[in-house]
This record gives structure tokens, sequence and C-alpha cells, in this order.
């Protein structure tokens, strides 16, 4: 999943157009997703990646830009 992916996916939960998003801008400052758009963003990533977060996954800084959510993903190890 690179940041293309996430912006598609962004766009289906959330309330702004994927061509709006702003990838190095927390998608909550930018209105992009609400708390309820969160969850469904990291079930998609749980699904994507095969496992639940835990804890030590959910680190503000990795999962509140695209690009942030996408290097992170990139460190995953593939399924």
């Amino acid at each position: 999943m690179n940041a293309e992916d996430l912006r598609h996916i962004v766009a289906e939960i959330g309330l702004l157009d994927g061509d709006e998003l702003l990838d190095d801008v927390s998608l909550l400052e930018q209105g992009a997703l609400d708390s309820t758009g969160l969850v469904e963003l990291q079930l998609c990533i749980e699904e994507e990646i095969g496992r639940e977060l835990g804890p030590d996954d959910l680190d503000a800084s990795s999962f509140l830009t695209i690009n942030g959510l996408a290097a992170w993903l990139s460190r995953q190890p593939a399924r």
C-alpha cells in the first residue's frame, strides 16, 4: 500500500476528495477524517498487513499523515 492507495482509501471513507489531500498534513487537521474515519482507516490497514494494530504501532507521528502511513507500511513485513 503506497501513498496513492492511501489517498484513495482516505477519500472513500473521509470527507475530502483524494486530490484535495495534503500528504504531509495531519488528516485530522485538514478535515479529511473524523474519529470514525480514523477507525475505518485502521481497519483497512489491519486488513492490508494481516494483523491487528497494537499500542506500539499507533504512533501519532506515523498515523496522522499520508506520508507517515506510507512510510510505516513500507517497513512492515510482507504477509
